[in-house]
């Protein structure tokens, strides 16, 4: 009978845990890496709005 923590075990699940962990970890990597913040979609319909409060204008001076 053996014991279920011997350290191949432990250096077995060890592996496993970060053989699993590394495709996430790469696809983070990427997408912190890669990743820009652009509108997409519906939100260029907000670019207005948004301009107005960035020069601190009135959204009613515009109108």
């Amino acid at each position: 009978m053996t014991s279920p923590n011997t350290s191949k075990d432990k250096a077995l699940i060890f592996l496993t845990v970060i053989c699993c962990a590394a495709p996430f970890l790469y696809i983070c990597y990427l997408v912190n890496k890669y990743a820009v913040n652009v509108p997409f979609w519906d939100d260029w319909a907000q670019v207005p709005m948004i301009n107005h409060f960035h020069f601190y204008e009135s959204v009613e001076q515009k109108r």
